[in-house]
């Protein structure tokens, strides 16, 4: 082998390379490295994945000129940052792609007004604060991603009821609770968001009638969700697909029940599947294309 793989991806392409891999996907996933495309150069890489592959930095790209470099997907690239863009304004940077990069700062938009600024990809943006926002509420923001942001809170979404908050948005926002719900039950939820929510647990959607919502499917994804309320709710019609992938369901708990219906087209995509897994089950039939996207947790 070529080199001693730091992970479990890499590893799982150094021994079954001629697999079904989605070579765009893997070329793009964070588990692989640059020094591992690098020491395996006749593996058929996308330049398109790679170049949105957060390992990809500015001096890779300046280094390896001559290369078929995606400008749209490094210009979203976390790995690139406002300096290197202003640093090389003679490259074909796409502004709206710019603008849903994660590594960009408010103090980056505040000190270039002038630049064209995607107002909708920024509203997703990490580092927004309620300041920030609060001092432009004039700007052309999606409010349903602003109100979706893990910055804002529910104080901040009582205290300014004149924002025009969005709750499909608010819906999705990781720091509501079911108090939060229940004290404001005229506003226009989405329940659908509410079965994948963090703060909704079993109990909560169990105990509230949710089960009965047309959705109820998407229990199977809530990051709650653990073997021993599985197996304690056997009448449930459980997605095994679903919960083949799910975080919870790690190695252990799916090898210590041999007897449940796991399928291993969802535990392609669970984050805690290890080569040695892949490996040991060989016979099973994985679904690489899958596997390719998985980010094994990272």
């Amino acid at each position: 082998m070529a080199s001693a793989p730091i992970n479990h991806l890499e590893r799982l392409v150094e021994l079954f390379p001629f697999k079904k891999w989605d070579w765009s996907s893997l070329s793009e996933n964070p588990c692989i490295t640059w020094s591992f495309i690098k020491n395996h150069p006749k593996l058929p890489w996308s330049w398109k994945g790679i170049s949105g592959n957060p390992n990809i930095n500015w001096q890779i790209v300046s280094d390896h000129k001559d290369q078929n470099w995606s400008w749209k997907a490094l210009s979203s690239n976390p790995g690139i940052t406002w300096q290197d863009i202003a640093n090389h304004p003679n490259q074909p940077w796409d502004e709206n792609c710019v603008s849903s990069n994660p590594s960009i700062l408010w103090q980056d938009i505040v000190d270039n007004p002038n630049y064209k600024w995607n107002w909708d990809n920024l509203s997703s943006n990490p580092h927004l604060t309620w300041d920030d926002i609060k001092q432009h509420v004039g700007l052309s923001w999606n409010w349903v991603c602003l109100s979706a942001n893990k910055n804002i809170t529910w104080d901040i979404i009582q205290s300014n009821p004149n924002v025009p908050w969005d709750y499909c948005g608010v819906s999705r926002n990781p720091n509501i609770t079911w108090e939060n719900i229940k004290s404001a039950r005229d506003k226009n939820w989405q329940p659908v968001s509410f079965f994948k929510h963090p703060n909704m647990t079993w109990d909560i959607i169990k105990d509230n009638n949710l089960l009965d919502y047309i959705f109820n499917d998407l229990i199977n994804e809530n990051p709650n969700i653990t073997i021993d309320i599985v197996k304690a709710n056997p009448k449930f019609l459980w997605d095994w697909y679903a919960l083949s992938a799910h975080k919870n369901m790690t190695i252990d708990v799916i090898e210590a029940n041999p007897g449940l219906s796991w399928k291993c087209v969802g535990i392609s995509y669970n984050p805690n599947l290890t080569w040695q897994f892949v490996y040991d089950n060989q016979d099973k039939k994985w679904n690489w294309e899958a596997m390719s996207a998985n980010t094994f947790g990272k």
